[in-house]
């Protein structure tokens, strides 16, 4: 976890350093950007933004 914010009541954004590892390749490494939004007692992905960075 790199970072966290709360954008409002119930709304996080949130980075994170992440590998994707596969079956038939080496792993990548990427930072993930997530919104999450909470609706009653359950949290869901709102969006995601994946970025390779070299």
């Amino acid at each position: 976890m790199l970072e966290t914010r709360s954008l409002a009541d119930d709304v996080l954004l949130g980075y994170l350093d992440v590998d994707f590892g596969f079956t038939d390749r080496p792993a990548i490494h990427v930072t993930l950007g997530l919104v999450l939004k909470r609706v009653s007692d359950r949290w869901y992905i709102a969006y995601y933004q994946v970025t390779r960075l070299d």
